[in-house]
């Protein structure tokens, strides 16, 4: 893999005056000769699972390695396939955790769940896809995951959990069959847990069963030390009196254990204005109203209808998708992105804002993933109206808008333009990582995906890309690489070579002191150091 230390500078880029420009140029090199890439491949196909029971590979057409996640530590937890076990398909898929030299098994299909009421059968509960799961490491290096269960005692009453893994051994969050808190129904379909750096788990069951039709439906818990704590349950009364709660959307978690999710309402007064609201639970007081449709907008003159999509980060701050049904303007939905401070909302992009593309003018026609970092800064992605851009990635607070990438700018490396945006990551420090797919390469579709980080001083900076020489074969990317970043600027992602063998690498950009002549080759491309984990040094 080539792996050029490609680099968009931002103050290279910006039309200032010329005396501005040079300066902000050179000392831009200077920054970028202060950093030296290096790629760390953590795990191969064919390397031999820590429990001695097969070897990482796929005998089907899915990937091997599956949602690299890296947390603070720089460890890094993944599910993979195996080949050559003992059980065939019935113990090839497991969970995993890397730390440092170190490789541990979390949990393996066809293991005795904790409760010795079955097996699991797969990790996650959707069966479209091989790998379905979403699970979550937290700054401990403990992992939390749902897994649908065979060779069950009640069958289809019981067959999915929700279990946490220490590092060490596992416990179960939540299963399918058990008795809701309180007493009143039973805990029917699962959805996976989240997990905080704390330890605390939050999960949305349904229920059935109750004392009363109302309260069927579905619950929000949270999970602490072996006991679920009902946060939110169907039926209950809003905290204002307008109207009950009904259908309960994913919730999300911080790391101080408060829960933020949306509720649709019945029986509210100005429906169908005030029937969705966003509240903060999971302490003592009970919830918390963040904002409901009907209340007033930033600006005063409207209010807010169609309020969804919550994320929150470590400040107490939400951020959340604000929809205006009867705004549309042609074929325009009015969206907006909202900032609440826990007092005031604040508009941070709205659809229909016109800002300026490579290319011209552009609009933000509607909104896809946020990602709140500890900074006030919401990441996002946004679909685009105009013929010379169609997507992008940007982050914004208060202060306004930046662009991280767009659909028709120019890749750092060269050979191509960004086209559409796959997965991305952002962290406290305002860094993202970002998978693109690309645009006007030569020669065309086989080098059309890349994988790319952005830094508000270095701008964007070329981590891979497809049909690169690397390892004596060629790269290729996927959507299964997925992206994750660290707070250290630490990215992971999988990666398949022509030969058909597969891993997961650790990049990052560290600091360092190279001579003074080395800031001139910092616009050319420059080796990357690339290392096994602590065993083989590759050339």
């Amino acid at each position: 893999m080539k792996f050029y230390y490609a680099i968009r500078n931002r103050a290279a880029n910006s039309h200032c005056k010329s005396f501005v420009l040079s300066i902000g140029f050179w000392l831009a090199l200077i920054t970028i000769a202060r950093a030296e890439p290096s790629l760390n491949i953590l795990i191969m196909s064919g390397e031999a699972s820590p429990d001695g029971n097969g070897t990482f590979g796929s005998a089907t057409h899915h990937a091997t390695f599956y949602k690299p996640q890296i947390n603070e530590a720089g460890q890094v937890a993944f599910m993979a396939q195996m080949v050559g076990t003992s059980g065939g398909p019935v113990d090839d898929l497991g969970l995993f955790l890397i730390d440092g030299a170190q490789l541990k098994l979390a949990a393996r299909k066809g293991d005795a769940v904790p409760e010795s009421n079955g097996q699991y059968e797969r990790f996650g509960f959707s069966t479209s896809t091989f790998f379905p799961a979403d699970f979550t490491l937290n700054t401990n290096g403990e992992i939390a995951f749902g897994a649908s269960l065979s060779t069950t005692d009640g069958g289809a009453t019981d067959n999915q959990g929700a279990y946490f893994w220490d590092g060490e051994s596992l416990a179960p969050i939540a299963r399918k069959g058990q008795a809701a808190p309180g007493g009143d129904g039973i805990i029917s379909d699962l959805q996976a847990p989240l997990f905080n750096d704390a330890g605390q788990s939050v999960i949305l069951t349904d229920i059935t069963d109750s004392s009363s039709s109302s309260s069927d439906g579905m619950a929000i818990f949270r999970g602490e030390s072996g006991i679920l704590r009902q946060i939110a349950r169907s039926g209950q009364a809003a905290p204002d009196g307008n109207g009950t709660l009904s259908t309960l959307s994913t919730p999300v978690l911080d790391n101080a254990g408060n829960v933020v999710f949306t509720a649709r309402h019945l029986d509210t007064i100005s429906t169908p204005n005030d029937q969705l609201a966003i509240y903060r639970g999971g302490h003592e007081v009970g919830l918390t109203q963040i904002v409901r449709g009907g209340q007033s907008a930033p600006g005063g003159s409207e209010n807010f209808e169609n309020v969804t999509r919550p994320v929150v980060n470590d400040l107490g701050q939400t951020a959340f998708i604000a929809g205006y049904p009867n705004n549309m303007v042609g074929h325009f939905s009015d969206n907006r992105l909202i900032l609440n401070d826990g007092t005031t909302n604040t508009e941070i992009a709205r659809s229909q804002q016109i800002f300026l593309g490579p290319a011209g003018s552009v609009r933000f026609y509607s909104f896809g993933k946020t990602v709140f970092n500890n900074a006030g800064e919401i990441g996002f992605s946004a679909t685009l109206d105009s013929p010379t851009a169609l997507a992008g990635i940007f982050k914004g607070d208060e202060t306004g808008l930046t662009t991280v990438a767009i659909d028709g700018q120019s890749v750092p490396e060269g050979n191509g333009a960004f086209r559409f945006f796959g997965g991305f990551d952002f962290n406290d420090n305002g860094q993202a990582v970002f998978q693109a797919s690309l645009r006007d390469t030569f020669p065309s579709n086989v080098n059309d995906r890349g994988i790319y980080f952005y830094d508000d001083d270095l701008g964007q900076v070329t981590i891979a890309r497809e049909g690169d020489p690397f390892m004596g074969s060629t790269l290729a990317l996927s959507d299964n690489s997925h992206v994750s970043l660290n707070n250290q600027g630490q990215v992971t992602f999988a990666f398949q070579l022509a030969d058909g063998r597969e891993g997961i690498a650790l990049w990052s950009l560290k600091a360092g002191v190279p001579e003074p002549y080395t800031a001139i080759l910092a616009i050319l491309a420059i080796p990357v150091v690339i290392s096994r984990r602590s065993r083989l040094l590759l050339n």
